[in-house]
């Protein structure tokens, strides 16, 4: 059977799902999708709430989830993004087996996401995230400033 869904509509649909309203965890108010950084790894989806960063990578073809093992940030988790970190795939592709530790699996079928495996937390580069953030705040003009939240009127 021919698989018809393009990398981006299924980045959108796992934003979604991220970004889905009630206790699920983990859920995430702010969600970035396919947003280019400087930072060494581009995300396809990049959730953050006050708790927790998720990492989403999407993959539509098999060939190109193998090759997604010989990342830097693969070989070396510590330096990826995301305290949860979950591959997304059209149903099937990617099995449980497949998966690095920690890592979750969501699957796509009929337009809907499901969640086979749960991520689980792992260590991530700050500074990944952090470039991550900051490109999100420059794009959505939030100008550079000093937050000051203890000022006090004088």
């Amino acid at each position: 059977m021919r698989n018809n869904t393009t990398h981006h509509d299924l980045c959108v649909l796992a934003a979604k799902w991220l970004r889905r309203p009630g206790l699920h965890k983990p859920n995430c108010p702010y969600v970035a999708v396919e947003l280019v950084t400087a930072s060494p790894e581009l995300t396809d989806v990049f959730g953050w709430n006050y708790w927790t960063t998720v990492m989403i990578e999407v993959k539509v073809s098999r060939s190109d989830f193998l090759a997604d093992a010989k990342k830097p940030h693969r070989a070396n988790p510590q330096e990826g993004a995301g305290i949860h970190r979950y591959y997304c795939c059209p149903a099937g592709l990617i099995q449980e087996s497949d998966l690095p530790p920690y890592w979750g699996l969501l699957w796509e079928r009929d337009g809907k996401i499901e969640e086979v495996k749960r991520a689980q937390p792992q260590p991530s580069n700050s500074a990944v995230e952090v470039a991550i953030l900051t490109s999100v705040m420059r794009r959505e003009s939030v100008k550079p400033q000093v937050f000051d939240y203890r000022k006090t009127n004088v």
